[in-house]
């Protein structure tokens, strides 16, 4: 037997869930979707710090340039399964009066709700001090309420 997907196929329904969007919503600029080539495995990964960190590069007449070294590690990912479903019955499809079309006012709802998921759960991520070294976390409320400096002072050492 064939799937449901292989039999049924609103070209409409499925071009409102790819197109819309709400213009508001950062979650995929702060943290782009990575397609990846399987549901979990491992990827490679660079030390930024030795793409940052210099050793000396000045070579004499007759000597020879240092020797650099670069290393790659790996990490693992797993991708997790999210959705909604909203059930709309025939009869539902049937008795609407326009301007309602729930076919499509249902996707446009449920799209929001799954793209408001993922504003959520970056937004988790994104301000999380867990996530940052110690070195990276910076009382922000605290430091501005106290303006040890003017605001433009630290802005500027900021830049």
């Amino acid at each position: 037997m064939p799937a449901v997907s292989d039999v049924q196929f609103d070209g409409r329904l499925t071009n409102i869930a790819i197109q819309y969007g709400n213009t508001e919503m950062i979650a995929d600029l702060v943290l782009p979707p990575t397609p990846v080539p399987k549901k979990e495995g491992v990827f490679k990964q660079y030390d930024k710090n030795q793409r940052f960190t210099l050793p000396p590069a000045i070579v004499g007449p007759k000597s020879i340039p240092s020797e650099v070294n670069w290393d790659v590690t790996e990490g693992n990912y797993a991708c997790k399964d999210y959705g909604f479903q909203q059930y709309l019955s025939q009869e539902e499809v049937d008795n609407a009066d326009a301007p309602i079309a729930p076919r499509s006012d249902t996707t446009e709802f449920v799209t929001n709700l799954m793209l408001l998921d993922r504003e959520k759960r970056v937004a988790d991520v994104v301000f999380n001090a867990a996530n940052y070294d110690a070195g990276n976390q910076l009382d922000v409320a605290g430091a501005w309420n106290t303006l040890t400096t003017d605001a433009l002072t630290q802005i500027e050492a900021g830049i």
